[in-house]
């Protein structure tokens, strides 16, 4: 079995019916149909119908719960598979840029993150936040991590069933993709990133440092604590000396 057929990719959606078509269109020319699950977190508009026009697995969860509540569903529904790649139905994520990852696992790497280049298409304020929050996220990780704030990864099944389970049900998007980064490298997986296009077409920003920031500095109070008490979790030296740490 080739590692493209041990991938499956996952992506959460949430009224993305204007987008999603494109998105899958351009996801279907990297990989085939049966590896591509997309779960309609409690759309009001056509998310669904043009999930399944294109016959990819569909999951309905309803009333919407959320991009965590969407992601852990995903996990589940491709547990089967050796790795998950996830991506927004947003068109945010070039799915040209699938083969990368794949590359990136083959060197060892347990999570992959894209990474983009901050400033580079990408609106001010949200580069800065990115940048701040990347360095921090980074130093609580224990592993430099690029771009913090990109949902679109690789994972491999051994930390998803791992490491997500260990994450309060409650943490929501944002907080629960983070909190997997700091719990993911405290117990010894490796972490690795991939360069990715920066595509910001018509969605604008959403940083808006009134709210935002309040929200950032209680995520980074609540990881800081999650480390400094020894609740991220370490993995068995054992276990960790069995794996092979390779060069970057």
């Amino acid at each position: 079995m080739s590692a493209s057929e041990c991938t499956a990719i996952l992506i959460p959606a949430y009224n993305a019916g204007r987008y999603l078509g494109g998105v899958l269109d351009r996801v279907l020319a990297q990989a085939a149909r049966e590896h591509i699950y997309v779960v309609d977190d409690g759309s009001r508009d056509d998310t669904a119908a043009v999930a399944e026009a294109r016959g990819v697995h569909l999951i309905r969860q309803s009333p919407n719960q959320g991009k965590a509540a969407a992601l852990r569903t995903g996990f589940q529904a491709t547990r089967a598979y050796d790795r998950v790649i996830t991506l927004d139905a947003d068109g945010q994520h070039d799915p040209a840029d699938l083969p990368r990852f794949l590359e990136a696992a083959a060197q060892r790497n347990d999570l992959v993150v894209g990474a983009r280049t901050l400033g580079r298409g990408m609106p001010g304020l949200r580069a800065f936040g990115n940048r701040v929050s990347s360095w921090y996220i980074g130093v609580l990780a224990g592993q430099p991590i690029p771009d913090s704030q990109s949902g679109y990864r690789l994972h491999t099944r051994a930390l998803i069933d791992s490491v997500v389970p260990a994450i309060e049900p409650r943490a929501y998007g944002f907080l629960f993709e983070t909190e997997l980064l700091v719990r993911a490298g405290r117990q010894g997986y490796r972490l690795g990133s991939v360069p990715i296009a920066t595509v910001y077409a018509d969605q604008g920003s959403h940083f808006h440092p009134a709210t935002e920031l309040p929200r950032f500095l209680s995520l980074f109070a609540r990881l800081t604590l999650l480390v400094v008490s020894g609740q991220a979790g370490r993995r068995a030296a054992a276990e960790a000396a069995k794996e092979p740490r390779w060069s970057s």
